[in-house]
């Protein structure tokens, strides 16, 4: 029986769970803390979050403090696994985690206030299907926040990111700053943040609320 797309993106990203923490302190280096404090400006205690592609959840536990739920799903369940655990060792009590293909959310409609997809839209196949996804379940008046690695900025970039896709990386949309704005434009979001910031690649940090 053939495998689904669903069904070899959770194996690949089963098998790379128990680096992942590892692998995305490097990558994130000293950014982390940039994209967490303009992820906060979004948040309040009476906000319904909902993360999308949390990996082991580290920004859904870090931003809990500062939301009323925080809901985070990822297609892993080895991601979602770890996720649950470190938010019981740390006695969270606010959040949940699912497993959950970003395609097919299974939420009701206008659930939440804040969407956030970090680091996510360039490495699935058909992301406008993920947008599509969150503008169902995010409210007429929320906002997606939508930090994003821009492959195809320089040739620096467009270099790195080939490297990366030999090892298993791999990024199918290269887009830059500018391109990734009229994406989401296309698919019916209204830009109103985005911040550029320097590493290679690059990565955009954007707001949107949807039209």
């Amino acid at each position: 029986m053939t495998k689904s797309r669903a069904d070899k993106e959770a194996a690949f990203w089963d098998r790379f769970a128990k680096y992942y923490d590892r692998f995305m302190s490097h990558i994130y280096q000293g950014q982390y803390k940039d994209i967490l404090k303009m992820i906060d400006d979004e948040l309040g205690k009476d906000k319904m979050v909902l993360e999308i592609g949390t990996g082991t959840g580290k920004i859904a536990i870090d931003i809990s403090p500062k939301a009323k739920k925080v809901i985070a799903c990822d297609l892993s369940p080895h991601m979602i696994k770890l996720a649950e655990e470190k938010a019981h060792a740390k006695q969270i009590n606010n959040i949940a985690f699912s497993v959950q293909d970003a395609y097919y959310l299974d939420f009701p409609d206008n659930s939440f206030d804040v969407v956030v997809a970090c680091n996510m839209l360039h490495v699935v196949q058909q992301p406008g299907k993920v947008l599509s996804s969150i503008k169902r379940v995010l409210k007429q008046d929320g906002v997606v926040v939508v930090p994003t690695y821009c492959h195809g900025q320089n040739f620096s970039s467009r270099t790195v990111s080939k490297t990366m896709g030999i090892v298993g990386f791999r990024a199918y949309s290269r887009w830059s700053a500018d391109s990734l704005q009229a994406f989401l434009e296309d698919q019916g979001y209204i830009v109103i943040k985005n911040f550029l910031l320097k590493s290679t690649p690059p990565l955009l940090y954007i707001v949107c609320k949807k039209i």
